[in-house]
């Protein structure tokens, strides 16, 4: 069967998942994290090594870190001796590998080099193929569930730190289950929220809420009507990702419509323009400042082509930020109205215009794209990580393999197997 039989089968199953008319789905029970097996890649400017990965368990030993082992084993390492901690991680169809997670954490790196970002892969409840989905979005729960322990006892140990959680559809509402497992995220990111099977009321519970973390702020770039895809209506579901508000403050560029092409079965583009402008937001502060608000509530179901459910933009008298540097410019209070906030097309087609702007991979995998020439290849480059061992690991030779097992003595965990 080829690659485009496949992919109809998964935009089909997709489509029907979101639609308003298919009933009611729960999310399917959770695969346990032993079987998903999570790990954190830390990259710290404190950090000894400055790169290093944790996993949840190894081929060595069945036994897993729990939340204090994380923390405490990262911690002798230095990665906690800076001011803020930003977790990234991915959607569906991904994995810690996916090259946007790496841009967007070099960008970061340069942008405020004293800061720690750890990139939380999941591919083991995520990288599946599109039949899957509805179990991808289940494991949100126990990774989310996971993310929040960990995120709990950073914050017990180093109440300082500022924690602030980035996630990318399916991501966000992950992000979304940790802030409430812990109420320890001083700020969550959410990018194009997924929209299948929690369009609605469906899984509400489960997904992105405004009181998940001190600040929550949302792009919505998924939408579509005929004035940027005149023939979207083809397509049985004409966006992935919520457009409905659902943070401390939202926002819309070009109305939340952002197709980047003109054929209904290349949506899933749009979905990943979101981390596209987020990336660039990092390097560009400023770019993104806007005193537009938008009224009205977004359709909860299939944008009707050439119809918008938020129209209505109206001048404030405040400015705020969309993306990396929202902090710098204008934070709704909660009983603000001023919190669905307007990008003009204008700003992003002097973006698409940019001669220093570049694809990195491409296609709908979410392998965005950022700057061209040295500054990419700066952006781009991966550190290779060294694997701390588990407490059951085969002890290796080396100062840090010494300290990492002095912590499990001084924590009272197993050393079984390691000599």
């Amino acid at each position: 069967m080829s690659w485009k039989i496949l992919f109809s089968f998964g935009f089909i199953y997709l489509s029907l998942l979101i639609n308003p008319s298919t009933p009611q789905l729960a999310l399917p029970s959770p695969s346990p994290i032993s079987e998903i097996q999570p790990s954190l890649a830390i990259y710290s400017p404190t950090g000894n090594p400055p790169c290093f990965v944790l996993p949840t368990s190894t081929s060595n030993s069945p036994a897993s870190y729990n939340s204090k082992d994380f923390v405490i084993i990262a911690g002798g390492h230095g990665a906690w001796l800076v001011p803020r901690v930003v977790f990234i991680t991915h959607s569906f169809k991904e994995n810690g590998d996916t090259p946007w997670l790496h841009v967007l954490k070099n960008a970061i790196l340069q942008a405020q080099p004293q800061t720690t970002v750890v990139l939380v892969g999941w591919g083991g409840g995520a990288d599946s193929p599109f039949i899957k989905y509805d179990k991808a979005a289940g494991n949100i729960k126990s990774v989310g569930a996971w993310l929040g322990d960990i995120a709990d006892e950073l914050k017990r140990l180093h109440p300082h730190l500022h924690i602030w959680g980035i996630g990318n559809s399916l991501g966000a509402h992950l992000l979304g289950v940790a802030g409430r497992r812990s109420r320890a995220w001083d700020r969550i990111t959410g990018i194009d929220p997924a929209a299948p099977l929690f369009h609605g009321e469906r899984n509400k519970d489960v997904r992105l809420q405004i009181g998940d973390a001190n600040l929550v702020d949302v792009i919505h770039s998924d939408g579509c009507s005929s004035k940027t895809t005149p023939n979207c209506w083809v397509a049985l579901n004409n966006h992935y990702a919520l457009l409905e508000p659902m943070g401390t403050i939202d926002f819309y560029p070009g109305y939340g419509e952002l197709n980047p092409t003109q054929s209904p079965m290349d949506i899933d583009k749009s979905h990943t323009r979101g981390v596209y402008l987020f990336i660039v937001s990092v390097m560009n502060k400023g770019l993104f400042r806007t005193n537009m608000t938008l009224e009205g509530n977004p359709n909860p179901g299939p944008i009707v082509p050439g119809q918008r459910s938020l129209t209505i933009i109206k001048n404030v008298d405040v400015t705020a930020e969309m993306g990396f540097w929202l902090e710098m410019g204008f934070i709704p209070r909660p009983v603000d109205s001023r919190t669905n906030f307007y990008i003009a097309p204008e700003t992003l087609k002097v973006l698409s215009s940019m001669n220093d702007l570049t694809k990195i991979g491409g296609g709908g995998d979410g392998s965005v794209m950022l700057m061209g020439g040295r500054r990419r290849r700066e952006l781009v480059r991966m550190v290779d990580c060294t694997i701390v061992p588990n407490c059951g690991d085969k002890a290796m030779a080396g100062l840090d393999t010494l300290g990492v097992l002095l912590l499990c003595m001084i924590f009272g965990r197993s050393l079984d197997g390691i000599f």
